[in-house]
């Protein structure tokens, strides 16, 4: 399994969607602060 420790992750979505993407990857050992958003509403 290859590493995610140095991806920058761009998520776009709702913020329901953002919050279970960030947990999955800050979960398998993303930083938090790596993963970028862009929200609608």
């Amino acid at each position: 399994m290859h590493s995610v420790a140095t991806l920058v992750a761009y998520v776009s979505g709702g913020g329901d969607t953002i919050n279970a993407v960030r947990a999955l990857l800050v979960a398998k050992g993303l930083d938090k602060n790596a993963v970028r958003w862009e929200k609608f509403w």
